[in-house]
């Protein structure tokens, strides 16, 4: 009530770049992995698609919300992708808390990866009805669960998944590092 004109300024403003953002608001956009520019590249749950983990206080209380990125390939080859629950620079545990004893332990017993339009299993190794993409076993001390594979140049998606007791969640963090290109 102290600066009216200041504040219909504002709000002018504000209208005026939405007219212009606004359009382009849920249209997809992917993010570009395996370039020089940013290898590692580091996603998180602000950029899962339609579904997404945009404060902290979610992230500490562990909230079970599932989400996928959409990517773009940029070269094909052999990539490192590292999912956690933590940031790297916040050094927690995927089923712990925090180093400072913050944030909600949860009982995660698996870590599962899948990338669209990508065979993870062998033929022989596939069985009707069964989940198609990578799972590994999570100890209490890991920090990120780690999956190495070939990956196609182009758009995919990546989707991801801590699993244990009454709990089902997205990675909210994940590293995608390029290691070489395919042959």
């Amino acid at each position: 009530n102290q600066h009216p004109e200041l504040v219909e300024k504002l709000r002018d403003h504000l209208a005026k770049w939405w007219e212009r953002v606004g359009p382009l608001a849920n249209e997809e956009q992917r993010i570009i992995i395996g370039t020089e520019h940013e290898n590692p590249t580091k996603l998180s749950g602000t950029e899962w698609l339609d579904v997404f983990i945009d404060q902290q206080n979610q992230i500490r209380r562990g909230a079970q919300k599932s989400g996928y990125w959409l990517i773009d390939v940029a070269r094909a080859g052999e990539y490192d992708i590292e999912l956690r629950r933590w940031p790297k620079e916040a050094d927690g545990t995927i089923s712990g808390t925090l180093p400072d004893g913050t944030g909600t332990a949860l009982p995660i017993t698996q870590a599962s990866l899948f990338v669209s339009g990508h065979n993870h299993l062998s033929i022989g190794e596939k069985r009707s009805y069964q989940f198609e993409g990578l799972t590994k076993q999570v100890k209490k001390e890991d920090k990120g669960a780690s999956f190495t594979m070939k990956l196609k140049k182009g758009p995919t998606a990546l989707h991801t998944w801590f699993r244990g007791k009454d709990t089902i969640l997205s990675a909210y963090y994940v590293y995608v590092t390029r290691k070489g290109d395919s042959k």
